[in-house]
């Protein structure tokens, strides 16, 4: 805390002589370097928790299109051993409906 001339601190109330008389300024409040400090910190934070929401985001994506090309998968493989036996080979097609046509 900066102290002026002829001032003095008492229980965080700076005191002012003046003309005999005196009077008490309460002084509270923040100054201009704390408060650009903790803007500074708050967007940090901010710019982070963003960072982290946008990354789950895809990830959440990634897993959602993993678990439908996994589900897909699993019909195909029950569909191929529900009909007669065929000799073995690799066959390629796209699935019928038109939400999976992304998953070939």
């Amino acid at each position: 805390m900066f102290y002026r001339r002829g001032c003095r601190e008492s229980h965080g109330i700076n005191t002012l002589p003046s003309a005999g008389k005196r009077f008490t300024l309460n002084v509270s409040g923040f100054t201009l370097l704390e408060v650009m400090v903790a803007v500074a910190i708050m967007a940090m934070v901010l710019v982070t928790l963003l960072g982290l929401k946008n990354s789950s985001m895809q990830d959440v994506s990634l897993m959602q299109h993993m678990t439908t090309a996994t589900m897909l998968a699993k019909r195909a493989m029950v569909e191929a051993t529900m009909v007669k036996p065929r000799l073995p080979g690799e066959d390629e097609g796209a699935f019928p409906e038109e939400e999976f046509k992304d998953y070939s």
